[in-house]
């Protein structure tokens, strides 16, 4: 939500507004990068509460325009907001507004120092910050320490054969923006404004278009589908257009007599990768909802059962302590929905 970054030298428009059952425009970008939204809040009297149901009402329409690295150019982003003439993205985007802080939720005695060193001796090229996602402040050695354990223990928790195709990672510090980038074999995480659990599920959200887009492959010999990652060609006998033809036509349109119910969440209605990588987050934190939600929705079951055996062989979980009421009812974004952050963790030495 790539290893080689397109050289083509072309500008993306994105813009965002209300989430559409019909999607118009792709959420890809020509660098390769996945786009995870951030989320809206609102204050109640016991605080800060995140509110994740659709449909919601944008703060702001935001229009980004991304030019591509090239040639030893790194590229850049730049931010407009409510052009009139921009294209529009049918896509909810939103800001979060909580502290830059993250607070330690996992039981593990060892410090976060451990972890942290253990993730620079992992055989990923480990940035902070650039012009793509660049950093607005520096954190101290406590906020990065907690971060790197956060990412190491989640990246640790995943399938092998997942996270091997990770091979670039910036961990940035930024107050505003978006809270992950991935795709193909390089992920962006913003380490602040998030709790534990919500990092790690960003984190595995973003793994999930690693495994779409670099893990799952086809073949340039079986010919081109009709689903294209931006300008990037998804061949025939990649596994995945499996997965994307249980409710895509292709890149852009859903097919006909699609439902809302199909997907799990409101975001995996954005683009067939996007579907995916929903599809791969809930999985792995909300599998019990996944295996409710199945019994009475036959596009669920299928993607059930295309990430349980195409992707996680066979093996099932169960991270929830609690079975959120989510047959008839979809949240926007799985990140947020609560699991159990020790029992992701304990997967570590399963």
């Amino acid at each position: 939500m790539f290893t080689s970054i397109i050289s083509t030298f072309l500008s993306v428009t994105l813009s965002f507004t209300t989430l559409s059952s019909d999607i118009q425009s792709p959420t890809s970008t020509d660098q390769g990068l996945r786009r995870q939204p951030s989320v809206i809040t609102e204050t109640t009297n016991q605080g800060v509460k995140r509110s994740i149901s659709a449909p919601y009402t944008p703060l702001q329409k935001e229009i980004f325009t991304y030019i591509p690295p090239r040639d030893g150019n790194p590229g850049e982003v730049i931010e407009e907001l409510d052009s009139p003439n921009s294209p529009i993205l049918e896509q909810n985007i939103y800001t979060t507004t909580t502290e830059n802080t993250l607070e330690n939720t996992t039981e593990d005695p060892l410090p976060d120092s451990h972890y942290a060193n253990l993730l620079t001796d992992m055989d990923i090229d480990i940035e902070s910050g650039s012009d793509f996602a660049p950093n607005t402040y520096s954190p101290d050695e406590d906020e990065s320490e907690h971060c790197e354990m956060l990412v190491y223990r989640t990246i640790e928790a995943l399938p092998d054969e997942h996270t091997e195709e990770l091979e670039e990672l910036n961990l940035f510090y930024s107050d505003t923006g978006r809270r992950g980038y991935g795709g193909y074999d390089k992920i962006f995480i913003r380490c602040t404004d998030q709790e534990d659990a919500e990092l790690s599920g960003v984190l595995i959200h973003e793994m999930g278009h690693i495994v779409d887009l670099g893990v799952l492959e086809g073949s340039e010999d079986a010919g081109k589908s009709v689903f294209r990652d931006g300008s990037t060609s998804i061949y025939q006998n990649d596994p995945s257009v499996e997965f994307y033809q249980i409710s895509w036509q292709n890149s852009y349109t859903r097919k006909t007599g699609s439902d809302d119910l199909d997907f799990v969440t409101g975001y995996a209605k954005t683009d067939p990768f996007e579907d995916f990588a929903e599809s791969y987050s809930f999985y792995l934190l909300q599998g019990d909802s996944f295996r409710e939600m199945s019994k009475y929705n036959s596009k669920i079951a299928e993607k059930y059962e295309f990430m349980k055996e195409n992707v996680f062989d066979g093996v099932e979980y169960d991270l929830s302590d609690e079975l959120p009421d989510l047959v008839f009812t979809r949240n926007y974004d799985s990140t947020i929905l609560e699991y159990d952050l020790d029992k992701l963790f304990d997967l570590e030495s399963a």
